[in-house]
């Protein structure tokens, strides 16, 4: 198996439009955020430009109601002329895409209301001529291309016939829990309504740690939060590496609150947003997608999630990532609140039990 990890977004493109160009029968692009700004627009005339005979494309709803990092309903985002510009280009660019591709699909989880705006599919996957395929955080729109994230390439048939798969299952809105266990790679598809029995592996790496445990997010939260107080107690060294300008900051201020009893060391990345989540359990096993490592992951959010071990690939995160992003960040300090936020994460993880638990009566 081949398999590239891509930093950032200069790399991802470079790759991805080699890829798109020289692509003969299909892509198929599955995407959280895909907006009509530079970036959109310029993955689309690859879309449009590519000679693929059969090309397939989801977006999630998110798009529809959320542009630029900026809520579309929030009353001075409403009326906003640079967003009501953007949304125009949006539908104008999916118009033009429609008359391409053979299906260009806005996905919406119609459960309920709460599951419309809350459940996303959160999946990142782009796949090219039933052997290639993209994995990873990194949303095509211009502010997630300025952030620091990473993508991953494989070239491997398997992979990207699994993939292929939960693609088409999207499409007709039968996502399911699904697992691939090759050599030294495994897969995880998260449907977004048993996602705690697919965290019950991720969770066992995390227990089976002897030494360290290095943790990249920036929305990191409950049951993670909890169960990396508890490791560190074991006497495991737990790093958790945030953005110091996360695009939330009061998920700086719960991720902050949460670890100043423990020995966890919180370090916060300096230059820019960070948007890259992933795991290193004892140097030797990376995990890492699109899962935040948070409570929507955990519950409702429909997600990928690799599981490497492969020792060339895990070096190469440690040289490409940890060693780089260590380098850039200061010593956080812990602070009061937890209490208070964790009232706040109990009262948003009842509205998600409460809501799977309704739907799940409705189907039976």
């Amino acid at each position: 198996m081949n398999v590239e990890l891509l930093i950032d977004s200069v790399e991802f493109l470079k790759a991805l439009k080699g890829d798109l160009e020289r692509a003969k029968e299909s892509i198929y692009l599955q995407t959280l955020s895909f907006e009509g700004d530079d970036t959109g627009q310029r993955i689309a005339e690859l879309l449009l430009d590519s000679p693929a005979k059969d090309v397939k494309i989801i977006v999630d709803f998110f798009t529809k109601f959320k542009l630029s990092d900026r809520l579309l309903w929030w009353p001075w985002n409403r009326f906003n002329p640079a967003l009501r510009k953007e949304m125009k280009a949006t539908l104008a660019m999916f118009e033009r895409l429609r008359k391409r591709v053979a299906q260009l699909r806005i996905i919406r989880d119609e459960r309920s209301w709460f599951h419309s705006y809350f459940a996303t599919n959160h999946k990142k996957t782009i796949l090219i001529d039933e052997q290639i395929c993209y994995l990873g955080g990194i949303n095509l729109c211009d502010h997630n291309f300025y952030w620091h994230d990473l993508m991953f390439r494989f070239e491997n048939k398997e992979v990207t016939e699994f993939f292929k798969q939960d693609f088409l299952n999207t499409m007709e809105s039968k996502a399911k829990n699904e697992t691939l266990h090759l050599e030294e790679y495994s897969f995880y598809l998260f449907d977004g309504q048993n996602n705690e029995q697919q965290f019950t592996d991720i969770f066992s790496l995390l227990n089976s740690a002897q030494k360290s445990i290095y943790v990249i997010s920036p929305y990191l939260s409950w049951p993670f939060t909890e169960m990396l107080r508890e490791i560190s107690m074991k006497g495991v060294d737990v790093t958790i590496l945030t953005p110091q300008a996360n695009n939330y900051p009061l998920l700086r201020c719960f991720i902050g609150s949460q670890f100043n009893d423990s020995a966890v060391k919180l370090r916060y990345y300096l230059p820019r947003m960070s948007h890259m989540k992933a795991m290193l359990i004892d140097e030797r096993i990376l995990v890492a997608g699109s899962s935040n490592f948070d409570l929507l992951s955990y519950r409702i959010l429909k997600e990928i999630v690799v599981v490497i071990k492969d020792a060339d690939m895990v070096e190469q995160f440690k040289q490409k990532v940890l060693q780089v992003d260590l380098a850039q960040t200061q010593l956080g300090k812990s602070h009061g609140g937890r209490q208070f936020f964790r009232k706040l994460e109990k009262g948003l993880d009842k509205l998600c039990v409460y809501f799977n638990r309704k739907e799940n009566r409705k189907i039976m």
